[in-house]
C-alpha cells in the first residue's frame, strides 16, 4: 500500500507537487511497512495514547480545571501549512457560539497557531479564551487529555486527541481525509467535498485557485453542530 516513485514522479514528490493520493489511510501504509504485509484495517489498528498521571495533573492546573472532571473545549488553531488552517474569524465565531452555550474554551497548539490566536483574541476583545501554545508535545498531549472535546484542522494534535479517546472534530480542506483523518470511534470529519479538493498531499502555502473555499466555506455554524453532537457522545 505504500507508493514507489521513480523518474519524474520522484522529482515531483521532492518538490512538493506530487500527484494527490487518497486512500489507503496513512496508518495502514505505515503498518504495512512495519509488519511486512498489509494489515486488516479495522478497529484494532487505531493508535492509542496514554498520558503520564503527573503530566495530566499539571495540565489540569494549566487549564484551571480539576483533573478527571469535564474540562473546556480545546481549539487547536495551527497547522504547518496555511491551506490547512481554518480562518481566524471562523475560530472567533466558534468561540462566541461556545460562550452562548456556556461552554468554556481554551486555545491550544504550538507556534504555528500563534498568529491565528492573536487575531482571535483581538476580534473577541474583552472576552477571549485562554491561550496555551507553549510547551513540548508531551505537555500538549496532557492538555488535550483534560479537554472535553477537541476541534482541530488536519494536524498532529488531532491525531493525539483521537488517540486519547476524546471526541474530536477534524476540519479538512486541501488534504484527503480518507488518507489523513484521525482514527477513532469519537472522531467527526468535516469536509465540503469540493471538486477542487484535495489539491495537495500535505497542504501548501497558498490556494491554487486563490479562493480557499474549502476552509472559508466551512462555516462555524456547521462546526458547532458537530461540536454539539460530540458533547452528547
Amino acid at each position: 500500500v505504500y507508493v514507489k516513485r521513480s523518474g519524474m514522479g520522484l522529482v515531483r514528490a521532492m518538490v512538493g507537487s506530487d500527484s494527490v493520493l487518497r486512500g489507503p489511510h496513512q496508518v495502514e501504509r505505515f503498518a504495512e511497512v512495519a509488519l511486512g504485509q498489509a494489515p486488516e484495517f479495522g478497529a484494532g489498528l487505531r493508535p492509542r495514547l496514554v498520558v503520564d498521571p503527573d503530566r495530566r495533573k499539571q495540565a489540569a492546573e494549566d487549564l484551571g480545571v480539576v483533573c478527571g472532571e469535564a474540562g473546556p473545549l480545546g481549539l487547536v488553531l495551527g497547522a504547518r501549512h496555511a491551506t490547512k488552517r481554518w480562518p481566524a474569524a471562523h475560530w472567533a465565531a466558534l468561540c462566541r457560539l461556545a460562550r452562548e452555550d456556556g461552554q468554556p474554551v481554551v486555545l491550544l497548539g504550538g507556534p504555528d497557531g500563534a498568529e491565528t490566536a492573536e487575531q482571535v483574541v483581538a476580534e473577541l476583545g474583552d472576552w477571549a479564551p485562554a491561550v496555551l501554545l507553549q510547551g513540548d508535545l508531551g505537555r500538549l498531549a496532557a492538555r488535550l487529555s483534560q479537554c472535553r472535546l477537541v476541534v482541530c484542522p488536519d494536524s498532529g494534535p488531532g491525531h493525539m486527541a483521537a488517540a486519547l479517546g476524546l471526541p474530536t472534530v477534524s476540519l479538512f480542506g486541501s488534504t484527503a481525509p480518507e488518507r489523513w483523518a484521525p482514527l477513532g470511534p469519537r472522531v467527526q470529519v468535516l469536509s465540503l467535498d469540493l471538486s477542487c479538493a484535495p489539491c495537495s498531499n500535505h497542504g501548501s502555502a497558498t490556494c491554487p485557485l486563490d479562493s480557499f473555499d474549502c476552509m472559508r466555506q466551512l462555516k462555524p455554524e456547521l462546526v458547532w453542530e458537530a461540536v454539539r453532537r460530540g458533547l452528547q457522545d
